[in-house]
């Protein structure tokens, strides 16, 4: 499973790396503090799944995904995020999982797992 992580914060994206990456089915094709820039990464690069912050700078975690899904729908979103007000809204737009941080490993593959089926 190729996935790409998109984070403002460093450390987020650290956490989900380190995670993800502990995992054999997983790939991770990039890490991204920039929604903009993973925009276009999911566009040349086609992930099956994309873990996402909601709050970030220029463009929230709910406006990407949306981007995201006009793109390809076939994309699962896992919103990983230290807010919980925003899981309704998540899963109106189809999210797969919502994971809040502090993460743990076994809250991330059970997110992975929800990918896979």
């Amino acid at each position: 499973m190729k996935v790409i992580i998109v984070d403002d914060e460093k450390p987020g994206l650290d956490n989900l790396q380190f995670y993800l990456s502990k995992m054999e089915s997983v790939e991770i094709l990039g890490l991204y503090q920039d929604p903009l820039k993973a925009l276009q990464s999911v566009v040349e690069k086609r992930p099956d799944a994309v873990f996402l912050d909601i709050s970030m700078p220029e463009m929230n975690g709910l406006q990407v995904a949306s981007e995201i899904l006009k793109f390809d729908d076939g994309i699962k979103i896992v919103f990983a995020t230290a807010f919980d007000d925003y899981a309704v809204k998540a899963f109106e737009l189809n999210a797969i999982d919502y994971v809040l941080k502090p993460y743990s490993f076994n809250r991330v593959e059970m997110a992975v797992n929800r990918i896979k089926k």
